[in-house]
């Protein structure tokens, strides 16, 4: 964060990165591999991890190839939703 702050002062950049936590995306939460579920982990010992996480589901590789909403499918709603809880909560801590 502090590299890439500085690298916009160099540049005359407007500085309004707000580092708010960390979103995991394509979380395989059938079967979780054991390196997944140790990073993980790790991740929420740094107090930053945000939930939900976003499920890996194989419909957000054909949607974004057919450039539709994955919302659109039965098989995107759960990916669509955590991102939509995930918008919420980030709002939330941006605007507090």
């Amino acid at each position: 964060m502090a590299a890439f702050k500085q690298s916009m002062a160099l540049l005359g950049a407007v500085d309004r990165l707000t580092e708010v936590g960390i979103v995991v995306s394509d979380y395989k939460d059938h079967i979780t591999p054991k390196d997944q579920t140790v990073a993980v982990e790790e991740l929420r010992e740094t107090g930053l991890l945000l939930t939900p996480l976003v499920p890996a589901r194989s419909i957000v590789p054909k949607a974004r190839l057919a450039c539709d909403w994955l919302g659109r499918y039965e098989k995107g709603e759960p990916v669509a939703t955590a991102y939509a809880d995930l918008a919420g909560l980030i709002f939330e801590r941006i605007t507090a």
